[in-house]
């Protein structure tokens, strides 16, 4: 795992298969996307349970995607436009963005999850990279 900062603020987190054991939160308890990893022996067991309905209130979105097959290119960018890097996203590997902004380019054929806290609302601001 990979954080990725610009001036102390968390933009990203880049997500490799070499997970630790045990199950880990990999954001922080405030942050709105709660993202923990699981790495598991055979046999365990997550204790079945669901989350009582208690109201959530978030003032900003954060995403990631889940690559199941190809490879991509993701830029990452603060808000105010500021280039901070491209990273590659491998099969089987992860990226969270909680700050800024991204551009996904596809680089082979590729499937993938994403995830976003919601509702859903049509917030989107196309960004005019300084890339």
């Amino acid at each position: 795992m990979r954080i990725i900062e610009h001036k102390g603020t968390v933009i990203g987190i880049h997500i490799t298969r070499d997970i630790e054991p045990g199950t880990k939160p990999l954001t922080n308890d405030s942050e709105p996307l709660q993202v923990l990893s699981h790495n598991r022996p055979a046999g365990d067991i997550v204790i079945s349970h669901y989350h009582k309905k208690i109201s959530r209130n978030t003032d900003f979105l954060q995403e990631g995607i889940v690559l199941l097959d190809g490879l991509i290119e993701v830029d990452i960018f603060t808000e105010q436009k500021y280039f901070i890097e491209t990273i590659k996203i491998k099969a089987g590997e992860s990226f969270i963005l909680q700050n800024g902004g991204w551009g996904i380019r596809i680089i082979e054929d590729s499937k993938m999850i994403e995830f976003k806290n919601g509702p859903y609302m049509d917030d989107r601001i196309n960004l005019e990279t300084l890339k």
